[in-house]
């Protein structure tokens, strides 16, 4: 008897360590939640924040610190797998705290669903909110916008589902609870403010007050199983436990579960939680590195925008002038000392596309990190046709008027086009500012100074216009370059030229002219930049030029014709319509009214110009918003017509990569070797005998194409290639 006895108090004393483990089990997960409520704002409000230059936690959201390109994003992406394991955890514990509670094992299972469903965040990072002020929006928005619906449904699921597990007091609180989360959360709800670029003074206190609410409600959560499982002995915790073992005089009605059922569950639910921890950091780690990371345009215009200083962005919205005949000394300073990421090619060059070549890939090698974060120049130049073509010469087709040009068939028009954008892009030029989509009436014609007199228009009617300009667009798309529409919203009308003359005013054009509709077709023909006139249009808007008027370039041209692209002002730096303010000012004005690149053909303005950004981007959030929204859209215009794709290194050694380019730029399968066929082309291509052997012959024609002098080398030599790798970067 007595031995029955000692195995029974032994039986007893194993069962009571058996629940005390337990208990401590569940005590630990519950306390996830709570370390989950201190850390989640430690991590986000304090670490994160504090590596975010610049970031307010009272007027920008939470998402934000860890959006594609925030500086505090990589410290988040670490830090998300703890706070998935420490929810997972939570919703576990509550789970086993149940007793027999249906609607706190519904919670606890809503709890852990939402904690896994969290680990997706790395795969949904909203853009920063310049870039959706910019139009950048991507995929990735959109499934940060269905992610953050989804928590919503979670949190009031669970929270809903747990309340009825206490009294009174805790429904009531859950109630406040879900009532301030949603109201808050409602109120920061502000996508379509990103979105138009304005600001959000108080998005981001509204929603932590949302999110404050919700945290809270994890703690008091917690606490009160906690409390409820400390006071609760181990045998009431079976009683209330369906199919657990139980001393014989506390008998259970029903199933009785076998001992080692209960140690197996756990047992699974533990080895559920370590396949997830190793899951998720295969994730994080596979799932965010540069292996798996995107490289479309908006992506690669998101990286450059991230490893930009503010200098360095105000330097991409400016295009400064440099001769044709070769880069001057003042635009090959500005590279470097204000940053300027885009250049024009002016005056007139008559010595065909080799010194071109040249010079853009000269101008290219200033594209450091230093100068311009590695970001390549935007290469323009004007190239019309009739009395406005920069560019001429043998390897220049000699292009007629744009009259000339609509009188042709809609099908030689854009072949020649694309022929005359061939000669370009080859010769290192990526925009042509063309084509002139004002409309001239037949009434007016040549008496209109800055169009009709040189014949810049393609017909007298919008409807011409219209098309003919679009066959431009098609055309010089087609072989990769980018063109302009100007000049907005139309310079047919007036009487004298904004070059030349001050108070240049047009009389006639409205809104909704008919002449607007040129416009439209040419930027739904792809056109990614549109000019802006500097004449001041009095039934629009009387009180300044448009180039400085927020009804035309923000009304007018982004909401009217839903344009999303780049916009550009006509040269602010010498034209005598602008004279009257300073260069700093027009700089200003033309970005607070929501243009994107200033134009100035004289570099000597540029220094107030930049300065003059740069000051009252410092001084104004506003247009700091604007500053960083404009530079977006350059990068992803740059992006977009491959500015931004990886770039040979000029080493001067002709390796696998370099002969990968050339194949590239051929038109040939990149084999990395330099076989027959690919001399062959590339004799072709330089004007040379296509024989496939590189010799002497070759090697003259093709320094010849570069516009570098030849040295009579009978072979490849480093110099040679290093200008090819130059000219290969403005290519490809």
């Amino acid at each position: 008897m007595s031995g029955s006895i000692r195995q029974g108090l032994l039986g007893v004393r194993r069962d009571l360590s058996e629940q005390t483990t337990r208990r401590k089990v569940r005590q630990a997960l519950l306390a996830c939640g709570v370390l989950y409520a201190v850390l989640y704002p430690v991590a986000n409000d304090a670490i994160a924040a504090m590596l975010y230059p610049g970031y307010s936690r009272l007027s920008q959201a939470v998402s934000e610190l860890s959006a594609t390109g925030a500086p505090s994003k990589p410290f988040l992406t670490a830090a998300g797998p703890l706070f998935t394991l420490l929810q997972v955890g939570f919703g576990i514990g509550m789970w086993q705290s149940a007793h027999g509670r249906r609607a706190v094992r519904i919670a606890g299972a809503l709890m852990v669903a939402h904690g896994v469903m969290s680990a997706l965040w790395v795969f949904a990072p909203m853009s920063r909110r310049e870039v959706i002020a910019a139009g950048g929006a991507t995929s990735a928005d959109t499934r940060h916008l269905v992610l953050a619906a989804g928590t919503g449904l979670f949190i009031v699921a669970y929270v809903a589902a747990s309340s009825v597990a206490f009294g009174w007091w805790f429904r009531a609180y859950s109630v406040v609870t879900l009532a301030t989360a949603l109201v808050f959360g409602r109120l920061s709800a502000q996508v379509g403010t990103l979105e138009a670029g304005k600001p959000t003074p108080y998005m981001g206190l509204l929603e932590r007050v949302g999110i404050g609410a919700w945290l809270l409600w994890l703690v008091v959560a917690a606490v009160a199983l906690l409390h409820r499982d400390a006071t609760t002995s181990p045998w009431q915790h079976e009683a209330a436990s369906p199919g657990s073992q139980r001393p014989s005089h506390q008998p259970v009605p029903g199933l009785v579960r076998p001992r080692g059922m209960e140690h197996r569950t756990q047992h699974r639910v533990a080895s559920l939680v370590v396949a997830l921890a190793t899951t998720l950091a295969t994730v994080v780690t596979t799932g965010t590195g540069p292996a798996g990371a995107a490289t479309t345009p908006a992506s690669l215009a998101q990286a450059a925008f991230a490893r930009m200083t503010e200098p360095q962005r105000i330097g991409q919205l400016f295009m400064v002038g440099t001769p044709a005949t070769g880069l001057s000394t003042a635009a090959a300073s500005d590279i470097y000392s204000y940053h300027v990421g885009n250049l024009i090619l002016t005056g007139r060059s008559y010595a065909g596309p080799a010194p071109v070549r040249y010079l853009t890939a000269s101008a290219d090698r200033r594209t450091t990190s230093t100068a311009t974060a590695g970001v390549p120049l935007l290469v323009a130049t004007d190239q019309e046709g009739g009395a406005v073509q920069v560019l001429q010469g043998n390897g220049f087709t000699r292009i007629p008027t744009a009259l000339t040009q609509g009188t042709w068939a809609d099908t030689t028009l854009t072949a020649s086009a694309a022929s005359w954008g061939r000669q370009l892009t080859r010769a290192g030029v990526d925009l042509n500012l063309a084509p002139v989509m004002d409309t001239v009436p037949a009434t007016l014609g040549t008496g209109n100074p800055p169009i009709g007199y040189w014949y810049r228009e393609y017909g007298h009617t919008p409807a011409v216009v219209a098309a003919k300009g679009s066959d431009v667009v098609r055309g010089e798309r087609s072989v990769g370059l980018a063109v302009t529409a100007k000049h907005f919203p139309g310079l047919g009308h007036v009487t004298a030229n904004t070059d030349t003359t001050a108070g240049v005013t047009d009389t006639v054009t409205t809104r909704t002219s008919a002449d607007i509709a040129a416009f439209r077709a040419a930027t739904a023909a792809g056109a990614p930049v549109v000019m802006v006139s500097l004449a001041v249009y009095s039934r629009i808007d009387a009180a300044r030029p448009a180039a400085f008027s927020p009804t035309v370039i923000t009304g007018m041209i982004r909401g009217d014709l839903g344009f999303t692209g780049v916009v550009m002002s006509d040269d602010l730096g010498n034209a005598r319509q602008v004279a009257a303010w300073s260069p700093g000012t027009r700089a200003v004005a033309f970005i607070y009214a929501g243009g994107d690149v200033v134009l100035t053909v004289n570099p000597a303005v540029l220094p107030a110009m930049v300065g003059a950004v740069s000051a009252r981007a410092t001084t104004d959030p506003v247009f700091r918003a604007k500053v960083d929204a404009a530079a977006y859209r350059v990068l992803l215009t740059k992006a977009g017509y491959g500015l931004l794709s990886p770039r040979l290194a000029t080493d001067g050694a002709l390796g696998p990569l370099t002969v990968s380019a050339v194949q590239r730029w051929l038109g040939l399968t990149a084999t990395g070797s330099l076989g027959s066929t690919t001399i062959r082309a590339l004799q072709a291509r330089v004007g040379t005998t296509a024989d496939g052997l590189w010799g002497p012959a070759s090697m003259a024609a093709l320094q010849s194409y570069l516009g570098i002098t030849r040295d009579g080398a009978t072979t490849w030599n480093s110099r040679t290639v290093n200008d090819l790798q130059a000219y290969l970067n403005t290519q490809l």
